[in-house]
C-alpha cells in the first residue's frame, strides 16, 4: 500500500524485479511517500529508522576524516537488502529488496530518482527552530 498517489509514476523505474517497498523520508524522519507492499505505519516507522541510520552514516564519516556527505548506506540481511541514500536536499531515498535483485540495475535506477525527486520539489527545507 503506498502513500503520495500524486507521486505514483515517479516510482516505476525503481519498483524493479525484486524490490519490495520504497520509502521518500525527510531528513527529520518523516514520511514523504512510499510504494509497494508496506502498510503506512510501517512505512513511516522505516523512514524514522532510515534517517536514525544514515545520521549514524555521517557521525562515522566525521570521526573517521571523511570529507562530505554520506552517498550510500546499505545493510545486507539473509533475505533483504536496505539501501538508502541522499535523495534532494533534505530528502532520502529508501529501498528495500529481496537478496537476489539486481543491486548495479537498481542503483542506477535510484541515481535516475535521486533527480527527479529533485525537480519534483520533493526536496523538504530545514525546519526553522
Amino acid at each position: 500500500m503506498g502513500t503520495g498517489t500524486e507521486f505514483a509514476w515517479d516510482f516505476a523505474e525503481v519498483m524493479l524485479p525484486k524490490v519490495r517497498f520504497l520509502v521518500v523520508a525527510s531528513q527529520d524522519g518523516l514520511l514523504t511517500t512510499s510504494r509497494g507492499v508496506v502498510e503506512r505505519d510501517d512505512a513511516e516507522k522505516f523512514a524514522a529508522a532510515c534517517v536514525g541510520t544514515y545520521a549514524l552514516g555521517r557521525n562515522l564519516g566525521e570521526l573517521t576524516g571523511s570529507a562530505g556527505a554520506v552517498e550510500q548506506t546499505a545493510y545486507r540481511f539473509p533475505d533483504r537488502t536496505v539501501l538508502i541514500r541522499a535523495a534532494a536536499e533534505g530528502s532520502l531515498l529508501a529501498v528495500v529488496t529481496d537478496v537476489d535483485a539486481d543491486l548495479q540495475l537498481l542503483g542506477r535506477a535510484m541515481d535516475r530518482q535521486v533527480r527527479i525527486i529533485g525537480e519534483r520539489h520533493l526536496a523538504v527545507p530545514d525546519r526553522a527552530d
